[in-house]
């Protein structure tokens, strides 16, 4: 528009008799005041004409003529954009322009127009603001994917030309995988989250601020905020499951405990203490099994609960054998008075025989677990002390009072599943002693001078009907029988019923061959208990063999009870 100032004729129109002319060359044209278009606006400004010499005003033209410029706004700069990773699209707010025109496609074919103004804030309905950024967020443009943008200045008659910008937006592709906890497991960690979330760019993941994990059971949805590499973000939904926990182990652990406890052991002629134990045993393997019930029915059991139950099995389970296989005859006790020597005196002793040492089962001093002797060794220890029962007709009565202290201690010992090598050998000692000091009383109290004490002696050889042994004959007896079982207690730590049954045979023999009740019959209850001693010892897996051994073993104890 500068031209016209220099040139105020080409502002105007020159005619003649209604036809435009080219301006005559014998006039000149000048501005009355210079124009300014430095300002937006429009402003009127008079031309006047003169003779060619410049000074003298052509009468047969007016005096002038007003010329109107209309100064319009500078056209805007191109808008800018930047494309985020979390896939929103973020356009610059212009400051050289008053308006945009948006032109968005929501589809192949349609298209959304946005206008918004800077007279309004920049804000208008379908369009996000964000500081000073148009928002277009992840995936709301679609068809070609491509914004168009058209910014002007000014308004009216002073508005400037468009300034058209293309603003291309990038697809943004997310995919989650789900999360499973057992009920009652730990809760996922941010990383558990980050990598749930499958997406370019990622930087970090957590849990919404101020919501929880879900703790119930079925599928759920988690609202992770997700940070990618240019600090974007943005929140992603991620599926959730809470299922139940793994109580299959618990069927196995349940159904063997219960086969167990529906196996119910003699109680009858036991000791008081042994059965109070396997009471308790039954009652904590039924506490077990309806706690594992519980579990089993509740949906919402976690692993620890789970894990605890079938502990809880496994124990009750051992427990329960474990007092099956203490049940001890009252016999055994040791609590039964023991004759006086007085009272014994004038029962007949079996004849003497030559005498011969008294090996000691399992003899050892080291820390190493004692070796198992055979039934055979027993046997021949137990023949051995019959043949030297007739010299404890005169044993002191502090002698006999600590034998029977032993033989309950080493009763509780055989009991003990965890015995050691070092107490057996401690035990071992205690009952050495006390049987040379029954072998030393029992020698000191007699006196080859005595007439009566001959006479005695040789009563003893003659035969008679009374062959009834002295209790503290039987203690002796009863002593060896427990070190040997005490030692197959700790070489084998086996509590299998035939182990059991064949131990309680071997004990009832040891009483009836000390007793003074008829011996005939105890050849066919020796050889059995031989047999099954041999298969146990032998560890051999033969399921019919030994459900075979443990009904003859049962069958025979029945047997020897009733003729007790």
């Amino acid at each position: 528009m500068k031209k016209y100032i220099d040139k105020p004729q080409d502002a105007v129109v020159y005619k003649e008799k209604g036809q435009e002319k080219p301006f005559p060359s014998d006039f000149i044209a000048k501005w009355e005041n210079t124009p300014n278009f430095d300002t937006v606006g429009t402003f009127t400004y008079k031309v006047k004409f003169y003779e060619k010499d410049g000074n003298t005003p052509a009468d047969h033209i007016s005096e002038g003529v007003d010329v109107t410029f209309v100064v319009k706004s500078k056209a805007p700069a191109t808008l800018t954009h930047t494309n985020r990773d979390n896939g929103e699209t973020l356009v610059n707010v212009p400051q050289d322009a008053d308006e945009v025109v948006f032109s968005i496609p929501r589809s192949d074919t349609a298209v959304d127009t946005i206008i918004v103004k800077k007279s309004e804030g920049w804000t208008a309905t379908g369009i996000q603001k964000r500081d000073n950024t148009w928002v277009f967020p992840a995936n709301s443009v679609h068809g070609n994917r491509t914004v168009t943008a058209v910014a002007t200045a000014g308004k009216g008659d002073t508005k400037s030309v468009e300034t058209p910008t293309l603003i291309t937006t990038l697809a943004h592709d997310v995919e989650t995988r789900k999360i499973s906890r057992v009920v009652g497991g730990n809760s996922p960690t941010d990383t558990d989250l980050l990598n749930a979330v499958i997406v370019n760019n990622k930087q970090s993941a957590k849990l919404k601020e101020g919501t929880a994990y879900p703790t119930t059971l079925g599928q759920h949805t988690l609202e992770v905020f997700v940070t990618y590499q240019d600090q974007s973000t943005e929140f992603v939904s991620v599926s959730y499951e809470v299922k139940e926990s793994n109580k299959q182990p618990l069927s196995p652990a349940k159904e063997s405990l219960s086969q167990e406890l529906n196996k119910d052991a003699a109680t009858a002629g036991k000791t008081d203490a042994s059965k109070q134990a396997y009471e308790e045993a039954k009652q904590q393997a039924q506490e077990a099994l309806n706690k594992a019930e519980e579990v089993i029915n509740n949906a919402n059991a976690s692993e620890t609960e789970v894990n605890e139950a079938k502990q809880k099995l496994e124990d009750a389970k051992q427990k329960l054998e474990e007092a099956k296989a203490g049940l001890t005859d009252a016999a055994q006790s040791g609590t039964n008075p023991v004759t006086p020597p007085s009272a014994t005196r004038s029962r007949r002793t079996p004849p003497r025989r030559s005498r011969r040492s008294v090996g000691f089962v399992g003899n050892s001093q080291t820390g190493t677990t004692p070796s198992a002797v055979d039934k055979s060794e027993l046997q021949s220890l137990v023949d051995d002390l019959e043949r030297r029962l007739q010299d404890l007709a005169d044993l002191s009565p502090e002698s006999l009072e600590e034998a029977q202290r032993i033989l309950r201690e080493a009763q509780v010992a055989l009991a003990n599943d965890s015995l050691t090598a070092q107490e057996l050998a401690e035990l071992l000692a205690k009952v050495r002693q006390a049987l040379n000091s029954i072998q030393a009383g029992t020698s000191a109290d007699k006196s080859p001078s005595t007439s009566d004490s001959n006479k005695e002696t040789e009563s003893a050889k003659e035969p008679t009907n009374a062959t009834d042994v002295p209790l503290y004959g039987v203690f002796g007896a009863a002593v060896l029988s427990l070190l040997g079982a005490l030692l197959f207690a700790v070489a084998r730590k086996k509590n299998s019923q035939l182990d059991k049954l064949s131990r309680e045979l071997d004990q009832l023999l040891v009483e009836l061959e000390a007793s003074d009740k008829d011996k005939k019959g105890l050849g066919k209850a020796k050889k059995l208990a031989k047999k099954a001693r041999t298969f146990v010892d032998s560890q051999q897996k033969d399921p019919q063999k030994e459900a075979e051994l443990i009904s003859e073993i049962k069958t025979i104890l029945s047997q020897l009870r009733e003729g007790v």
